[in-house]
């Protein structure tokens, strides 16, 4: 079975509230039936269920990551050390 994303398994769910069948919309986008069942019936994906794991919210690891690629392009990478430390102080403002 070939891999699906988050945004197939939404097409997916769309095709499904449209009027396809559940087992039609599964074998089209690839996803399994389960997977949509569960979906439908208020499961959430499994990157938003363990987000509340997560150190940095989405919003701070697009900023880190923007930081990071800036400091890259200026060719001045950053250390594993120096990530971690700027990270840290993300979380703590």
């Amino acid at each position: 079975m070939k891999p699906y994303t988050e945004d197939d398994v939404q097409s997916a769910l769309e095709a499904i509230l449209a009027g396809a069948g559940v087992r039609e919309a599964a074998s089209h986008w690839g996803i399994p039936r389960s997977i949509l069942y569960n979906r439908r019936h208020g499961a959430q994906s499994h990157s938003d269920a363990l987000n509340w794991q997560m150190r940095l919210s989405l919003n701070q690891e697009t900023e880190l990551t923007q930081f990071v690629l800036n400091q890259a392009t200026l060719g001045l990478p950053l250390t594993h050390f120096e990530l971690r430390s700027f990270a840290g102080r993300m979380t703590t403002s």
